[in-house]
């Protein structure tokens, strides 16, 4: 398969999931094993190439211009993973380094004062690979010290520490021209290469055969994930004539930036898509009668396929559907009334919301429709507690909207030695403290008698009937009630029972909820179906870019 053959397929590739990495990735899969551009058997082999290098290191040596090179491992062919072309040879990266060294350790400042000294983000936020020079703080440090420290055009510097694994080693080259004397911290280290091109060997550095070298040495301190020195001089590089060097780096300078106009261009057209996405399900949410919302709808449906590409755009769309059904947008009302409520509440609640009571609907809130039930933890020192069948229910079970299990289970026992009690089938399940109330407000309800801990409040409804409707309820006032919120000095997230429980709330009669479930049941099933589709179509994309890309390496 030739680059033509590659290039041909970007746009096809690209929209498989994480498709433009994917891309970048085969593009240096290719650069380092000689398939990007052709050899030529005139060029110059790399094992001359390496001699000088040799001779080189011994020169600088001798002159006292750097010290004496550690030992490294031999070249083995057991450690190679693949044949290299023609020309082309295995060697340690430290035996074409001139020098591999460790950054100055300085506390860095934000007030202007001493040098410029890179952050680590300065060699590893830019896809290009390039170090980003304006990306610094400062470090008071002597003019006497400060000279091996000191970056220069074309040097790399590879991310030594970092808290996530995917840029530890990661290494970016330094531009052609600095403008003023810069600094590099201790968590990079910068290398120079002896006449080997320092673009190649940035892309030899940044290819998955490097990568995964540096996962099998990578070592975890004090919180960091990190590689030395001596490691990164141990890895395994495959060198081509230099003449193919500069041919190599061309040609991967012209696919990367072809990626980059494809990756812009895709963004500027997802925004657009995410945009107009916005604006038809903001128009849907507006809609204040049945034809309103039909005209909306159909606008909507026309466009499905290009409004709705991704599985989270089904999330909008669910979301608006459910803010339609509460506000009772969705069916045709019923003038019965089966709840009622206080003139006061009403005439509150009115001052405050934003849509108009649907005729036959009325304002009430969660105290006044069922009883509260609070949870605990019966105690784990105790086996007998922990050895039942009744299922216990945490934050971590409420993934599901109805809860039938649980991860872990108690026994009657400890319903009578604890604070926990029985909560029976149809009750509400709410999450009233943990971190997840940062973005989310879980809720549920149970399909058989449960327990709950100290994180959670049920509601048993008065009226059996409601438990479903009020499930979809509180699902539509998710954003009302997070507003409800509120945090610790620590971050812990908590909603108070008053405050949640007094929250007041549009209530349908009881036929009128049971029209507007089913009608949600419709609408939900085709936005399944839908979801579905695009699962389907962005697996085939997935599944034609692993089997070309696995087929291109192969």
């Amino acid at each position: 398969m030739t680059p033509r053959d590659f290039i041909a397929n970007f746009d096809t590739i690209a929209e498989a999931p994480n498709g433009i990495a994917r891309l970048r990735e085969s593009v240096l899969r290719l650069a380092v094993r000689g398939r990007l551009v052709p050899q030529n058997p005139d060029d110059e082999p790399a094992t001359m190439l390496l001699d000088r290098i040799s001779e080189e290191k011994e020169r600088l040596v001798r002159d006292k211009e750097i010290s004496k090179p550690k030992h490294l491992l031999p070249v083995t062919d057991d450690k190679v993973q693949f044949s290299e072309p023609d020309g082309w040879a295995w060697c340690r990266l430290g035996s074409i380094l001139r020098h591999c060294r460790n950054g100055i350790s300085a506390s860095p400042n934000d007030n202007g004062f001493g040098y410029p000294m890179l952050r680590i983000s300065a060699a590893t936020s830019r896809q290009d690979a390039v170090v980003d020079l304006h990306d610094h703080r400062f470090a008071d440090v002597s003019p006497k010290k400060v000279e091996p420290y000191l970056i220069e055009a074309n040097d790399l510097m590879a991310c030594r520490f970092n808290g996530n694994l995917h840029f530890v080693g990661r290494v970016a080259m330094v531009p052609d021209i600095i403008d003023r004397k810069i600094i590099h911290p201790d968590k990079l280290i910068k290398l120079k290469a002896i006449e080997i091109s320092p673009r190649y060997l940035c892309y030899a550095l940044n290819a998955k055969w490097t990568r995964e070298q540096i996962y099998a040495v990578a070592a975890t301190t004090a919180g960091n994930i990190g590689i030395n020195g001596k490691q990164l001089q141990n890895l395994l590089i495959p060198v081509p004539p230099l003449a193919e060097q500069h041919r190599i780096v061309a040609k991967a300078d012209e696919l990367m930036d072809l990626l980059d106009r494809l990756e812009e261009t895709r963004r500027r057209r997802e925004n657009m898509r995410t945009a107009s996405r916005d604006s038809s399900l903001a128009a849907l949410r507006a809609a204040g009668t049945a034809d309103e919302i039909k005209i909306a709808w159909m606008r909507i449906a026309a466009r499905m396929d290009e409004l709705f590409t991704v599985s989270n755009d089904m999330t909008h769309l669910r979301e608006a559907v459910i803010q339609l059904a509460i506000r009772g947008r969705l069916v045709t009302q019923d003038q019965e009334r089966t709840i009622s409520c206080s003139n006061q509440l009403t005439e509150n609640r009115k001052q405050t919301q934003s849509f108009e009571l649907p005729s036959g609907w009325t304002w009430s809130n969660l105290k006044r429709l069922g009883r509260v039930c609070g949870g605990g933890t019966p105690s784990k020192k105790n086996p007998e507690f922990w050895s039942g069948d009744i299922p216990w229910i945490s934050p971590k079970d409420m993934k599901v909207d109805f809860i039938n299990r649980s991860q872990d289970m108690v026994t009657i026992k400890a319903i009578d030695r604890s604070s926990i009690k029985l909560i029976p089938s149809g009750a509400l399940l709410m999450v009233v403290r943990g971190m997840i109330l940062d973005h989310s407000f879980p809720v549920a309800v149970t399909e058989i008698e449960v327990t709950i801990n100290q994180d959670m409040k049920a509601l048993i409804p008065f009226d059996s009937r409601l438990s479903r409707y009020l499930l979809l309820l509180m699902k539509g006032m998710k954003m009302e009630i997070l507003k409800l919120v509120k945090k610790s000095t620590h971050g812990t997230c908590r909603l108070t029972t008053d405050d949640l429980f007094s929250i007041v709330l549009p209530i349908p009669p009881v036929e009128e909820q049971q029209r507007v479930l089913s009608k949600v049941d419709d609408i939900m099933n085709v936005l399944d179906q839908l979801n579905l589709r695009l699962t389907a179509q962005r697996n085939a994309h997935d599944a034609f870019a692993t089997s070309f890309l696995h087929h291109l390496s192969t």
